[in-house]
């Protein structure tokens, strides 16, 4: 459908009423990435944006619901622009004065400086979610992803700055990393101190870049959802689930540290 304003609102229609912290505004479809993992982009990297007038519409309607103090956003890039972030956090910060919060939202971190980061605690944002992923070099090629870590250190501290919190998100099980890549990548996240630190195993999703190469990539995943990776050409089952208990007891002693 080439205007999504055609799609009925949920909420402006009624179909769907508020609730507290499990509320999502969707502002566009698409996504400017294409990392192999993912559906979002679905092969594209062309965006299609919700109209700004539907925008603030919902989210006006879900602010001044009596009991909503949280909702947030599905966006895959919350700071898609700068031009779109200042104008959300404009929509947004008279609510955020009025204590109704985003919870997290998913961020490329390597976008944000300390304006940035202004913005979106203006826009009321606590929490933002991010990669790396992996910081595995040949990884990153076969997942398509770029990754420029002194960029992401600075988004980080950016962001840590102006008190929002972190999570950093890492993928075991990518085609192209090793033991050792993933245990270097967990390294990575610990000693930047992001405040969180999500681990998760591949899960090769229909739909996706992954999926559609799976045999060349040397994956072997389980056909049943969620589909998860069970080894690799780099990692044998063995040696993946050694990394899972390890990586599982890295973020649990870092929770306990934070």
């Amino acid at each position: 459908m080439e205007r999504l304003d055609d799609l009925p609102s949920p909420y402006l229609t009624g179909i769907l009423a508020p609730v507290d912290g499990a509320t999502y505004v969707e502002s566009y479809r698409g996504c400017p990435h294409a990392c192999g993992y993912c559906f979002e982009g679905k092969g594209s990297s062309r965006i299609r944006s919700f109209s700004k007038e539907r925008v603030e519409a919902e989210v006006a309607l879900i602010a001044s619901t009596p009991g909503v103090r949280t909702f947030s956003f599905v966006d895959p890039v919350f700071n898609l622009t700068r031009e779109r972030l200042a104008w959300l956090a404009d929509v947004l910060a008279p609510h955020a004065a009025r204590g109704v919060r985003l919870h997290t939202v998913e961020v490329d971190v390597e976008r944000i400086d300390d304006e940035a980061a202004a913005l979106l605690v203006r826009a009321g944002v606590a929490s933002v979610e991010t990669g790396p992923q992996t910081t595995g070099l040949r990884a990153l090629e076969q997942c398509r992803r770029g990754f420029d870590p002194d960029r992401f250190i600075a988004g980080v501290e950016a962001c840590k700055r102006h008190g929002i919190r972190v999570e950093g998100d890492l993928i075991l099980g990518l085609p192209g990393d090793s033991v050792s890549d993933m245990l270097d990548s967990m390294r990575f996240c610990i000693d930047l101190d992001p405040g969180k630190i999500q681990v998760s195993t591949l899960r090769v999703l229909p739909g996706t870049d992954f999926w559609a190469r799976f045999e060349e990539l040397g994956l072997v995943f389980d056909p049943e959802p969620p589909h998860e990776v069970v080894c690799t050409r780099e990692a044998s089952f063995v040696d993946l689930r050694r990394a899972e208990v390890r990586s599982v007891w890295l973020q649990k002693q870092y929770e306990a540290r934070v």
